[in-house]
């Protein structure tokens, strides 16, 4: 699957080419503790470990990887993972990420794009996510992408040793 949704900026599906590249800002993303929830890439050699993951992910169809193509280079990625019992299978958890110096500019709106493509071709009737209250710009995003707040999750996490409250958030195809 590849969307062009703006001239520069382009979601697709991560191909054998991305994994080396896609490993190092899954590292990158990891590594901010102040609104990310992404597991680093441990190991001798993440790539390896990254390709072995999007083969299994391929072949069991339970979660959808698109990375954002921007310039020339990953800018971001998006996971949305469905649910494994048959009643679940319509719901998919959301997770995205973006390169810090590609923020502000598009391709977190493009990734959200591409996941409902990736749902409408996965039969994926709604997408959910929680966020930290303080991610004011992860928030606005959701929002304007026709996410609705359905509750706050008080004390969910963990950052710098503090409990943080999320909001969880949802939205309907």
């Amino acid at each position: 699957m590849t969307l062009l949704v703006e001239p520069r900026i382009a979601i697709r599906t991560p191909s054998d080419a991305d994994v080396a590249g896609l490993a190092a800002l899954v590292n990158l993303l990891a590594a901010e503790s102040s609104h990310l929830f992404i597991m680093p890439i441990a190991g001798p050699d993440p790539a390896k470990t990254l390709r072995a993951h999007l083969a299994a992910v391929a072949k069991t169809g339970s979660e959808g990887v698109l990375v954002a193509d921007c310039d020339g280079g990953i800018a971001g990625l998006l996971t949305a993972a469905r649910g494994l019992h048959p009643a679940k299978r319509g719901v998919a958890t959301v997770g995205i990420g973006v390169r810090p110096r590609n923020r502000r500019c598009g391709v977190g709106r493009a990734l959200m794009t591409g996941l409902e493509a990736w749902a409408g071709e996965a039969g994926v009737d709604r997408l959910e996510l929680t966020v930290v209250v303080s991610n004011a710009a992860a928030i606005a995003l959701y929002r304007s992408c026709g996410y609705k707040q359905e509750g706050i999750l008080r004390a969910a996490a963990r950052i710098d040793g503090e409990p943080v409250d999320q909001i969880m958030m949802a939205k309907l195809l």
